[in-house]
């Protein structure tokens, strides 16, 4: 093989490459998802795919008033009728509105989702009312309304690939936004993870047989930890597969070193009242019906330093001192984090 031949494969391993290095990612967190802290997921991938070249940026819906509203004032109404009390919390409630809001990405029309309301809300204890119903089918309409609104506002066009951080209480606006990705760009990837493929979605469930047989605009779903799974999958090593999960990473599950501090940049800070981080994933019990085990897998921790030191810059950087840690337990390391604060005399405030 000449020179001449080996500079060219190396010049094409290089354009390759240098397409790679392009691609811009966006990472959005749908609502419902209390905004107390910027969303630590996204923000935590945001660092660890730019450490790895690419160019990603987050989105939060729900600090988007007329999205976050929503759901206080569609219990509100919930809690006007006979067999519900404030007393009972929103736990029961947000089952009627997912199947609401599935109902609706789905399109069913007024009359079908009064049926609807009309089957589900007994079966929470709460009386069917019509009157009710007719003030809770606007609030959902006006909802998907705002979200057509926000996506239309965004250029994706320079987008590659979109991803959704999702809970069962962000499903159906997960696919909503995913859809309406697909329609503005055809071009672009789609790709969902979050908890809930820890939880109403995992592996094996019906749940998730229909999300993959019923939204074929999801390109891929992740399920699990995600730094890993989702640049193989950016690189190229996984882009054949539509449903991606730990065993894709052959038990090679990212050490907590490597963990890199969230990058909240992307997120407006006053919109917040605390930032977050991690110092651990997973529990050390290993439940194995636990969704945390189903996430996360092993139990590890950062090295207490390192975690230490990236608490204190975050908030140099973002001038806020107030953490809300977003680990399953901080149990096993409270006591030399705390340590390491007070030697490194940081006046940090922290809860989880």
């Amino acid at each position: 093989m000449s020179n001449n031949e080996l500079v060219s494969i190396e010049n094409f391993k290089s354009s390759t490459r240098s397409s790679i290095l392009k691609q811009n990612i966006l990472l959005v967190k749908p609502p419902f998802f209390t905004p107390w802290t910027p969303p630590l997921g996204i923000a935590i991938l945001k660092s660890y795919l730019e450490q790895n070249d690419y160019s990603v940026k987050c989105y939060d819906f729900n600090t988007e008033v007329k999205l976050w509203t929503t759901h206080h004032k569609y219990f509100t109404e919930l809690q006007k009728a006979e067999g519900s009390a404030a007393s009972d919390g929103y736990s029961k409630m947000w089952f009627i509105l997912n199947a609401h809001f599935l109902a609706y990405l789905n399109g069913a029309d007024r009359n079908q989702i009064s049926r609807i309301l009309e089957i589900i809300t007994p079966l929470y204890g709460i009386k069917y009312e019509r009157r009710i119903a007719n003030a809770l089918i606007p609030l959902v309409e006006a909802f998907f309304k705002r979200m057509e609104e926000i996506v239309d506002e965004l250029d994706l066009s320079g987008y590659s690939v979109v991803g959704t951080s999702t809970y069962t209480t962000s499903l159906s606006a997960s696919l909503f936004f995913l859809r309406k990705a697909k329609e503005k760009n055809p071009h672009i990837k789609t790709v969902m993870g979050g908890g809930v493929f820890a939880d109403d979605l995992a592996t094996g469930s019906d749940n998730l047989i229909t999300l993959l047989e019923e939204y074929p605009y999801v390109d891929h779903v992740i399920l699990g930890e995600g730094e890993k799974l989702f640049l193989k999958l950016l690189d190229g090593e996984l882009a054949n597969k539509r449903m991606i999960t730990l065993a894709d990473l052959k038990g090679a599950s990212l050490e907590m070193k490597d963990v890199p501090a969230p990058d909240f940049s992307d997120l407006p800070s006053e919109n917040y009242y605390h930032l977050s981080i991690e110092g651990a994933r997973s529990c050390p019990f290993q439940c194995s019906f636990c969704s945390e085990t189903i996430q996360w897998g092993d139990y590890r921790k950062k090295p207490i330093n390192m975690f230490a030191d990236q608490v204190i810059e975050l908030a140099d950087t973002y001038n806020n001192n107030s953490f809300f840690l977003g680990d399953s337990l901080m149990n096993p390391y409270i006591n030399p984090f705390a340590t390491a604060l007070i030697e490194k005399k940081a006046n940090i405030l922290y809860d989880g």
